[in-house]
C-alpha cells in the first residue's frame, strides 16, 4: 500500500488519547511504526502494524516503570567516508577480476575478496544509514537498530534529532513530552499544505471583476436598435415609385394572343432579363381575371438578333411503310426459306 500523507499508523488509535506517543521510526508507506509510549506510569516500546483492510495490531517489545539509562549511538562516520567505501568496493572487485584472468596474480584472490566484502558491507550500511538506541532498565537493556532506508526519512530524522532531549526530560520529570516532536513534524510534513488556506480569504475579491459583465448588456442594448431602424424604413419608400414606371410597359389587354410558329420555343434575350422585376400594378387598377401575357410575336419582332429563327422544323416521320406483323396462331418451326422471306419483307 502506498503512503497517504498524515495517515501513518499510531498506537494511540488503540490505546486511546490518554497515551503519549513518541514515534521513533515510521515505514515509508506508513503501515508500520516503532513508538515509545507512556501510559499510566508505564513506559513501553511497541511496534504498530496496519494490514490492507485497516486493522491495527500492536507488538510490545519493552514494558517498564522506570528507565535508568538511555544511550544513543550515531553512525555519522559512514556518511563522512562514503567515497572511501565505494573506492574500497571497486578496488576489491578489480583485484578479483585481475586474479581470475592472470595466473600470476592468483595469490591476490583472497585479499581481493576480503577487500570487496568489507567495502560492500560498509557501502550497504552507509545507504541504510542506521542509528542505535539502548534503553537500560532494572531488568536489563533493550537495544533497537533504527534504519532510515525504507522509512519515512523526514519523520525518522526529526525523531533521531529530538529523542535525546525528550529522554533527558523524561529521566528528570518522569513525563514523556512529545509536543516539540509533533510541532516539528507538522511544520515539516504539512507546512506546504498549511500555507494554502491563507490565500483563501483573498479569493472572493478576485471574483469581483467578474460582476461588471452583467452591467454591459444594458449599455450595449441602446447601440443595437439604431442600425435596425433604417432597414425598416428603406423598403417602404421604393414600392410607391415602382408602379408609375412599370405601368406604361404593360400591353393592352384587348390584343388576342398570337400562336408561336412550330419549332423550339424562343429564348428570352439577355436584354429582357436585365429589365428588372416584372411590373406590379396597383391593387385598384388590376383588371379582373388572370394577368395579361405579352404575345410571343412581339418578343420575336422586338428581338431581331435572335439566332433561333432560322432553324427549320423537323420533317414529319412516315410510319405507313412499316408492314403489320404476321399473325401466328401456333408456335411452329419455320424453315430457312420462310425466315429469309420474312427478313426481306422487314427490310
Amino acid at each position: 500500500m502506498e503512503r497517504i500523507a498524515g495517515l501513518g499508523v499510531r498506537a494511540k488509535s488503540i490505546l486511546g488519547d490518554e497515551a503519549t506517543e513518541f514515534v521513533i521510526r515510521e515505514s515509508s508507506n506508513g503501515n508500520e511504526t516503532l513508538s515509545l509510549l507512556h501510559l499510566e506510569d508505564l513506559i513501553q516500546v511497541v511496534t504498530s502494524k496496519r494490514d490492507e483492510v485497516g486493522n491495527v495490531s500492536i507488538e510490545k517489545h519493552m514494558i517498564t516503570k522506570n528507565i535508568e539509562t538511555f544511550s544513543h549511538y550515531r553512525y555519522d562516520w559512514l556518511d563522512n567516508y562514503k567515497i572511501g567505501w565505494w573506492m574500497l568496493t571497486a578496488l576489491g572487485l578489480l583485484v578479483v577480476l585481475s586474479a581470475s584472468f592472470l595466473p600470476s596474480l592468483l595469490f591476490l584472490m583472497n585479499l581481493g575478496i576480503l577487500v570487496f566484502c568489507v567495502g560492500l558491507f560498509l557501502t550497504i550500511m552507509q545507504i541504510a544509514d542506521p542509528e542505535y538506541i539502548v534503553f537500560e532498565t532494572s531488568s536489563g537493556s533493550h537495544r533497537f537498530l533504527v534504519y532510515r532506508m525504507g522509512s519515512n526519512r523526514t519523520l525518522t530524522n526529526i525523531s533521531m534529532e529530538l529523542i535525546d532531549d525528550t529522554m533527558q526530560e523524561y529521566l528528570k520529570t518522569g513525563k514523556l513530552d512529545n509536543s516539540t516532536f509533533n510541532e516539528r513534524y507538522q511544520s515539516v510534513m504539512f507546512g506546504s499544505t498549511a500555507s494554502h488556506p491563507t490565500p483563501m480569504p483573498s479569493e472572493p475579491p478576485t471574483a469581483a471583476p467578474t460582476t461588471p459583465p452583467p452591467s454591459e448588456p444594458p449599455t450595449a442594448a441602446p447601440t443595437t436598435p439604431p442600425p435596425s431602424e433604417p432597414p425598416t424604413v428603406a423598403p417602404t419608400t421604393p414600392p410607391p415609385s415602382e408602379p408609375p414606371t412599370s405601368a406604361p410597359t404593360t400591353p393592352p389587354p384587348s390584343e388576342p394572343p398570337v400562336m408561336a410558329p412550330a419549332g423550339p420555343p424562343p429564348m428570352a434575350p439577355p436584354t429582357m432579363a436585365l429589365a428588372g422585376p416584372p411590373p406590379m400594378a396597383p391593387p385598384v387598377m388590376a383588371p379582373a381575371g388572370p394577368p395579361p401575357m405579352a404575345p410571343p410575336s412581339e418578343v420575336i419582332q422586338n428581338n431581331p438578333q435572335s439566332d433561333f429563327l432560322d432553324i427549320p422544323p423537323p420533317p414529319p416521320v412516315d410510319f405507313s411503310d412499316i408492314p403489320p406483323p404476321p399473325q401466328v396462331e401456333k408456335l411452329e418451326s419455320v424453315s430457312e426459306e420462310d425466315k429469309n422471306q420474312l427478313l426481306d419483307e422487314l427490310k
